[in-house]
């Protein structure tokens, strides 16, 4: 699961689906940038992290944090 998460964190929608994903054992992935849009340069960052999750075999069911360029 992607989670983008902004300058305030989480919203309270983000936090029930956070739970859920956790209860639900699913590999959430926490997007971090400081732009307002998405380059395609960023993307590719956050394809490459979550290749480099399922390679490993997802061991860490916990939150992965992407910091986007």
């Amino acid at each position: 699961m992607i989670q983008v998460l902004d300058k305030k964190g989480l919203d309270d929608r983000q936090k029930i689906e956070t739970e859920r994903a956790q209860k639900a054992h699913v590999k959430i992935f926490h997007t971090v940038t400081t732009s307002e849009d998405v380059t395609r340069d960023q993307w590719v960052v956050l394809e490459e992290a979550m290749k480099d999750g399922y390679k490993k075999g997802c061991k860490s069911r916990y939150m992965a944090k992407i910091k986007l360029r």
